[in-house]
């Protein structure tokens, strides 16, 4: 059923739409079903803004400024929709799913809700100690009376079907693949002046959880020709620190730095290297159930991964070959997967492509957004 009369809108309240680019290609899809679709975003980070985009950001102030900017975002975002009176809005995670709840609570319509993140397993003093089971029972609460509940992979969706006590029909996950490429880019642009270097990449929020000092620390056993590319901002202190620590490991002159990218470029730069990294320690649910969209930006890209292990880096790095998987991120099993990288590249530069454009065929938004119209045909 197309509802050509009413517009329908997404929300999303969270760090960076950059992180999430599937907001986007689901407003595509919406747009073909209603009269428009118009995304709102409350951010920590700015957004690239476009056509039928209403975006807010509350980061870097002090904590009573970021409060009250957010206040502020979010009651402005809720005025508005309730002024649209959307059809159909689809929400992602809490705040945004605390707005749909309550604008079809008044003006009526229908909602779908997606999970990003495993909330009750977070460390934000948002959403643990004694909010823990407010938040517990708000998002069981938004989840359940969604038409659909979506999370970003089938494994945490199974966890959260079960962990909120919600109907299995009702349930679908969507994975945060970027389109496929027609054509997968030539790598070698970086690496003109020594067509023999091996560039690894990290791509991400450079701050202190992240593996980043073991990295370096693995890069001043690796030879000279192995270089690596830091793409991403975060915390000031920390960056300093790591360029000190990079000039003490002697391995400046092999790390480049080019900062804060959107994803599309993001992807490009990748493409310019061989391998990047997707790294975490296994010490909590969201670890353990991760769903890092690095792995699908690095198919995109035909770049291999080194990843630890997820049920969902299983099934996409280990099966498709297309990167390897290590257990512990500790300083010796990293480095033997870099160097492991190495060799498969030295031996046959060409194997990443031939991996990645297989295991493309299968995870790309051609294939999830055949889900997207399924849910909403079904619904609607």
């Amino acid at each position: 059923m197309i509802i050509k009369d009413r517009y329908s809108c997404i929300i999303f309240v969270g760090i960076d739409t950059n992180n999430t680019p599937k907001v986007y290609r689901i407003a595509d899809a919406l747009n073909s079903y209603t009269k428009g679709c118009h995304v709102f975003t409350l951010t920590k980070l700015e957004n690239r803004i476009g056509c039928h985009h209403t975006s807010y950001h509350y980061g870097r102030k002090t904590c009573y400024r970021t409060a009250l900017a957010f206040a502020i975002g979010f009651l402005t975002i809720t005025i508005k929709i309730l002024r649209e009176k959307p059809r159909i809005i689809y929400a992602i995670d809490p705040f945004a799913g605390m707005i749909a709840i309550l604008v079809t609570a008044i003006k009526r319509g229908i909602y779908f809700y997606e999970s990003l993140e495993i909330f009750c397993d977070s460390s934000s003093f948002l959403f643990s100690g004694k909010l823990k089971k407010f938040w517990y029972v708000i998002e069981r609460q938004i989840a359940r009376n969604a038409k659909a509940f979506i999370a970003t992979d089938q494994y945490r969706m199974r966890f959260l079907r079960r962990y909120y006590k919600i109907h299995p029909d009702k349930c679908f996950f969507l994975l945060n693949t970027p389109p496929k490429p027609t054509l997968l880019p030539d790598p070698y642009s970086l690496k003109k002046k020594s067509p023999s270097a091996i560039v690894f990449s990290y791509a991400g929020m450079i701050l202190e959880d992240r593996c980043i000092e073991m990295i370096f620390k693995c890069m001043a056993d690796l030879p000279e020709n192995v270089g690596l590319v830091m793409i991403g901002a975060g915390n000031e202190y920390y960056t300093n620190k790591l360029k000190e620590l990079s000039h003490q490991l002697k391995i400046s002159n092999k790390i480049s730095w080019l900062g804060k990218f959107d994803n599309n470029d993001l992807r490009l730069l990748l493409s310019e290297t061989d391998c990047t990294f997707a790294l975490y320690d296994n010490n909590c649910l969201t670890n353990r159930f991760c769903s890092p969209n690095k792995i699908f930006d690095a198919l995109y890209s035909g770049v291999l991964t080194i990843c630890t292990h997820s049920y969902l880096t299983r099934d996409v790095i280990q099966q498709h070959g297309v990167g390897l998987v290590i257990d512990k991120v500790n300083h010796k099993d990293l480095l033997h997967a870099m160097r492991r990288v190495i060799e498969m590249l030295t031996k046959s530069p060409d194997i990443r492509f031939y991996c990645t454009s297989l295991a493309l065929t299968k995870y790309n938004w051609e294939n999830e957004s055949k889900k997207v119209r399924y849910i909403l045909d079904k619904y609607i």
